[in-house]
């Protein structure tokens, strides 16, 4: 059967460590260190759990501990009572075993503070060699150095916490909850503002804490991401439902809200320049007076202009570009494009346009509408003409 080995967790950097990338480090480092059993009785709350400096003495473990399982047993060896094993075993030979086995368990623990010293920049490792006095001791120093403690002013680091694109949604909000989970008070802590009240026990997240880190999440992700979840899942949180019961139904659609959310913001934004664009253009289409085609004799209705001595003499410009309605509008490109292909006009404008040339009247007209503004060396020759009288 094949074992799998855990590797060692990579060296710490020099500096910019964040409590986020410590707090897997610590964890990954635990688990490497206890796939040795010879490096279990160094943890924390076990036998030799803590131990004296080295820099105060030769031997970081003084004295055997009384529950050491190979110290009980060889004091049950000394005590037994069988005649024949008795004179085997002295008084002085146990004495001996007892003394080796104690330099073994200093042994092991040099091995187990150097496997840790390694993982950590070159200027911390003396330190932790000469000064560690349990692996708590060595966590702690750690978060010194980088300056990773949560209390006071380190308080406000978790505003530096920001979403960068591309980063799941859930893992963004797990990184939020651990960031404000690492600040929870401990015990023994004393609260100033509480008449310097001493804690009892640890401070856990409560529901409502919950809740709160989940709005906070949303709101570092797209701060329009609250009232589109109010409005997709509002019915459901009712009763006894919380935003921490759908925490996985809501990371999980967040694209397709955020998708929803500028799907609205387009259409409104397409409505309200819709209607900006054909205010702006209102004046400048009053003056086509596309209401009669009546130049030059078209329509039955209609009364053409007559220059001096005769009708005008119709110019023709099928091979330029003339945009009658930027002619009016005072623009300079009028000579650039054609008028179906002005971009002052709206898909609005033209089908407007088209709806209104599709049910023209052709017949004849008395009506005494005002005559279409001819432009000169495009509707004629340029020459003076004026309607006859």
């Amino acid at each position: 059967m094949t074992h799998l080995k855990l590797k060692a967790p990579e060296q710490l950097p020099p500096h910019g460590l964040t409590l986020q990338q410590f707090r897997p480090w610590k964890n990954h480092l635990r688990n490497y260190l206890m796939q040795d059993t010879d490096n279990t009785p160094f943890f924390p709350d076990r036998i030799y759990g803590t131990w004296a400096a080295q820099e105060t003495g030769n031997l970081r473990i003084r004295q055997l501990h009384a529950e050491d399982p190979d110290a009980v047993a060889l004091r049950e060896r000394l005590n037994q009572q069988d005649e024949r094993d008795r004179p085997n075993y002295t008084a002085a030979q146990h004495a001996r075993d007892r003394t080796a086995l104690l330099d073994r368990r200093n042994a092991q623990l040099a091995k187990f503070i150097s496997l840790i010293a390694m993982l950590c920049q070159y200027t911390e490792q003396d330190q932790i060699d000469q000064r560690a006095t349990s692996l708590t001791w060595i966590f702690d120093f750690l978060e010194q150095k980088y300056n990773l403690s949560n209390k006071g002013a380190n308080f406000l680091k978790i505003a530096n916490l920001a979403y960068v694109a591309g980063t799941p949604y859930d893992v963004f909000y797990k990184q939020l909850r651990a960031a404000i989970n690492d600040s929870l008070l401990k015990t023994g802590d004393r609260l100033p503002y509480r008449d310097n009240e001493e804690l009892t026990a640890d401070e856990r997240f409560t529901p409502t804490l919950e809740n709160v880190t989940i709005l906070w999440a949303l709101q570092l992700i797209d701060q329009r991401l609250p009232s589109q979840v109010f409005k997709i899942f509002g019915h459901q949180l009712k009763g006894n439902i919380r935003l921490v019961d759908l925490q996985h139904q809501i990371f999980d659609q967040i694209p397709e809200l955020l998708q929803d959310i500028e799907v609205a913001e387009n259409n409104r934004a397409s409505a309200c320049q819709s209607a900006q664009t054909s205010q702006q253009d209102e004046p400048a289409l009053q003056a086509l007076n596309l209401r009669r085609p009546n130049t030059f004799g078209r329509g039955r209705g209609s009364r053409p202009f007559r220059a001096r001595g005769g009708p005008p003499q119709r110019v023709q410009n099928t091979n330029r570009k003339f945009c009658r309605l930027c002619y009016v509008s005072g623009r300079p490109s009028y000579n650039s494009h054609d008028l179906p292909d002005c971009r002052q006009l709206t898909p609005r404008d033209l089908d407007s346009i088209q709806s209104r040339l599709n049910v023209l009247d052709l017949e004849e007209d008395t009506s005494e509408d005002t005559e279409p503004h001819l432009i000169p060396g495009w509707d004629y020759d340029g020459t003076d003409q004026q309607e006859e009288q």
